[in-house]
């Protein structure tokens, strides 16, 4: 469990609408799940609770020194009335970001962050590798390694739309709920990332 925002920054403390001991069950049983590889009994729905972040944490470095920055929120009891829960659903990319992802996958599951790679997606898609890195690395399945991207899990699904665009997750159980809910076939193209 990781609540991360939009501008990268952690959510180390929440506030939520449903009972705590429901998410800390959860913590539990991601933590099971992750050290002995076994399925927990998530179910399929495709609900996720919505949180409001009350202290956020980011990395900082001041001349040799690194450590962690807090920031704490002030939220009126306005912005606390929230649904209780918001619809799952993959991470939408375009077709300049499924192109990259199918060179990545091509070259063992390492994309190269390189000049002939800003050429290439400029010249096909008319994008820049940078603005390509921050769609990828904003859906949180992949990770920024020295020069490359890379895919975060073992397993990475991407099904390709009609556009060039499509969707990606690592989720798959979820992935197939969220494409029978929308009456998509679930053929994906999938990258199996061992290390």
């Amino acid at each position: 469990y990781l609540a991360v925002r939009d501008d990268k920054s952690w959510v180390a403390i929440f506030s939520t609408r449903h009972n705590p001991a429901r998410i800390i069950l959860e913590i539990l049983w991601a933590k099971i799940a992750s050290h002995f590889n076994a399925k927990m009994p998530y179910g399929l729905d495709l609900d996720m609770e919505t949180i409001a972040p009350l202290l956020l944490a980011g990395p900082r470095e001041i001349g040799d020194q690194v450590g962690w920055a807090y920031n704490s929120l002030e939220l009126k009891e306005k912005s606390l009335k929230r649904d209780e829960q918001v619809p799952w659903e993959p991470a939408r990319i375009g077709p300049a970001e499924v192109s990259a992802i199918n060179i990545m996958a091509m070259r063992g599951g390492y994309l190269p962050l390189d000049s002939a790679m800003d050429d290439y997606l400029q010249k096909e898609h008319g994008q820049t590798l940078t603005q390509t890195i921050e769609k990828l690395l904003s859906t949180r399945v992949f990770a920024r390694e020295d020069e490359h991207l890379r895919p975060v899990a073992d397993f990475t699904h991407i099904l390709t739309s009609d556009d060039g665009g499509g969707y990606i997750s690592s989720e798959r159980d979820r992935f197939d709920a969220w494409c029978e809910k929308n009456s998509l076939q679930p053929h994906y193209m999938n990258i199996v990332f061992l290390e």
